[in-house]
């Protein structure tokens, strides 16, 4: 358990509600790690089809762009992925997180 209270990675629930808080980890598999377990939580949240799922969309782009903006679009393009494809219609594009990974979300329009 040593190895787990080292990891020293924030709480995905916490990040969703603040997403200007997030901090792009300087090591790839933290970033792995902490993208992974935001889309699901926001995936899982938006699932339940409640006045939540909005939220946990909008800030779940704002940390994957967050982590494309410090040229880590590959790390973050499962994670985008797996958001992109719990998008419900009303939800609005990231258009400005979109454009880091090309051709690759193109479908998502």
């Amino acid at each position: 358990m040593a190895w787990f209270k080292q990891l020293d990675l924030p709480d995905p629930a916490y990040l969703l509600e603040h997403p200007r808080k997030f901090k792009v980890p300087e090591k790839l598999d933290s970033v792995f790690v902490v993208l992974d377990g935001v889309s699901t939580l926001a995936v899982n949240i938006i699932a339940q089809n409640d006045q939540h799922g909005p939220g946990a969309w909008d800030a779940a782009w704002q940390i994957i762009n967050a982590v494309c903006e410090a040229d880590m679009q590959d790390v973050a393009l499962s994670a985008a992925k797996k958001l992109a494809n719990a998008r419900k219609p009303e939800f609005t594009l990231p258009h400005k997180t979109l454009k880091h990974f090309g051709d690759i979300l193109a479908g998502m329009e």
